[in-house]
């Protein structure tokens, strides 16, 4: 579970137009800490931003200790800590701070077989971290104007969203990405916030985008994506 598009594009997705003064951010089940990288370089590029701190946090100690090597090769090695440990147990010594910034490549399957490499399932299903639990964990830990950003598949989009009213976190932001032109949408970007936007009305909705990396198979990726993702892939 190295580099992958999906942690590429909600990174490079997330929007930091809201950020000043001194930032935390929180990514969720980091991996080898693309995420964290590309966030630590496009805040580092905000002139809003006077300082930012960037926790990154996973079950799998290979993971975290892969992070931690990048981290430490990064030009942001001091912004940027990595750790491992569970969502569940960094929530009980982190209650008491809060963070402008939440991001996760969560992980989604619940009902198909897990795959037997433990290490893998673990990244891949949801037994070892909920929905609930990251929901809970934004809960807890955002600041009143802060922001969970995550990426799933369609169906698993919609269950997220339902479920994330219960915690007070509402859809603010949605991008609807599709692999091919002609097919159908394969990941949501998703932005959740705790307040209100200064909306009038209980609820507004929130801002609709789409996205679509290739025209047609095979063929060079779309301009918009290459947009997006350039300042992060050595070949656009």
């Amino acid at each position: 579970m190295k580099v992958n598009t999906d942690g590429v594009l909600l990174a490079c997705w997330t929007s930091h137009e809201t950020l000043k003064g001194n930032c935390r951010v929180l990514d969720i089940g980091t991996g080898t800490g693309v995420i964290s990288l590309i966030t630590a370089q496009r805040l580092a590029d905000n002139q809003s931003v006077v300082k930012f701190n960037i926790n990154a946090i996973d079950i799998d100690l290979p993971s975290a200790l892969e992070a931690r090597i990048n981290f430490g090769n990064s030009a942001w090695r001091e912004n940027l800590f990595a750790e491992c440990v569970s969502l569940k147990d960094f929530i009980k010594h982190e209650r008491s701070e809060s963070y402008n910034l939440i991001v996760t490549n969560p992980p989604f399957f619940n009902s198909s077989l897990l795959s037997p490499f433990k290490r893998k399932a673990v990244a891949r299903h949801t037994e070892e971290m909920s929905f609930e639990d990251i929901l809970k964990a934004s809960f807890f830990l955002l600041s009143e104007e802060g922001r969970l950003n995550l990426i799933l598949p369609p169906a698993e989009g919609e269950i997220f969203i339902k479920l994330a009213r219960e915690y007070s976190l509402i859809l603010s932001r949605i991008c609807r990405v599709k692999s091919l032109a002609s097919g159908p949408d394969k990941r949501w970007l998703m932005e959740l916030t705790v307040h209100r936007n200064n909306c009038d009305s209980e609820y507004c909705g929130p801002k609709e985008e789409s996205l679509i990396i290739q025209e047609h198979a095979g063929k060079d990726y779309s301009e918009e994506y290459k947009k997006l993702t350039g300042n992060f892939y050595l070949n656009f």
